[in-house]
């Protein structure tokens, strides 16, 4: 049986893990878990990495943006807050973009809580069921 209470509370590192490779104790030790939170931003960025948040309500994330993030060689990490209408919030890396011309793209994550690959389907019609404010972190390592 998986441990999912601690990939839920380790879920930022895990995710990290999933992106960049090396381990989720490496990650974890870089910042104190919270979001993408100042510490971890400062990590990234010691790293001579780049970080970019954008909202996902407020403008509309759009599949071009997404797409030209993703093939300059970032890595992109979706989180919001409220995870499943509890307290706290939760990341999920997005490995893969799914588009359906003039109408909608969907989404593959990896959902650390449970270590496997999930589709959110309709991601540009406001289809997020994990929670409240969710934003999309572009993320560039060397």
């Amino acid at each position: 049986m998986k441990n999912t209470g601690a990939a839920r509370l380790n879920c930022r590192a895990k995710c990290f893990e999933y992106m960049f490779g090396d381990s989720e104790a490496n990650w974890f030790a870089r910042s104190n878990n919270s979001g993408l939170d100042l510490e971890g931003i400062r990590s990234i960025r010691n790293l001579n990495g780049e970080v970019y948040n954008v909202s996902v309500e407020d403008p509309i994330i759009n599949f071009d943006e997404l797409k030209y993030h993703q093939e300059s060689g970032g890595q992109l990490l979706y989180t919001v807050d409220k995870y499943q209408g509890g307290e706290d919030g939760h990341a999920m890396a997005i490995k893969k973009i799914k588009y359906v011309p003039n109408k909608r793209f969907d989404i593959q994550i990896i959902n650390p809580e449970f270590g496997k690959k999930e589709w959110i389907k309709n991601f540009n019609n406001y289809n997020w069921n994990y929670g409240n404010e969710p934003h999309i972190w572009f993320i560039y390592l060397p």
